[in-house]
C-alpha cells in the first residue's frame, strides 16, 4: 500500500514539530511575547496620541503624574493629616465628631 506524498510530508512536519529543543520552544516564546507586547505598545500608542491632541505636550507630564498623586493622597497624606487630628482629641471613639478636644494634655 502505497500512501500520498501530503500525508506522508505533513507526518514529518508534525514528527519534527514534535521533536523541538528547548531553545526551539523559548524562541518561539520570545517572539510570541515580542508581538504581544508590540500589539500592546502600538494599542496604547494610539490611545495617547489623542490625549495628547487633548492635553499638549507639555500637559502630558501631567497625565503621568496625577494618578501618582492621587494614590499618595489617598494612602499616604489624607491618613497623617487624619493622625494629626487625632493626637490632640482624647477617646477610643473612631468619628472626629464623637472624640472630645483635649489640646497638648493627650
Amino acid at each position: 500500500m502505497r500512501f500520498p506524498a501530503s500525508l506522508l510530508t505533513c507526518h514529518s512536519h508534525f514528527h519534527r514539530e514534535s521533536s523541538m529543543t528547548n531553545e526551539t520552544l523559548a524562541a518561539h516564546f520570545g517572539h510570541l511575547l515580542g508581538a504581544a507586547t508590540q500589539a500592546l505598545v502600538n494599542g496604547l500608542d494610539g490611545l495617547f496620541a489623542r490625549v495628547q491632541k487633548i492635553t499638549g505636550v507639555t500637559g502630558m507630564a501631567y497625565v503621568f503624574v496625577i494618578p501618582n498623586m492621587i494614590v499618595f493622597s489617598v494612602f499616604i497624606l489624607f491618613p497623617m493629616i487624619f493622625n494629626f487630628f487625632y493626637t490632640f482629641t482624647g477617646s477610643d471613639k473612631l468619628f472626629l465628631d464623637q472624640r472630645p478636644f483635649v489640646g497638648a494634655a493627650n
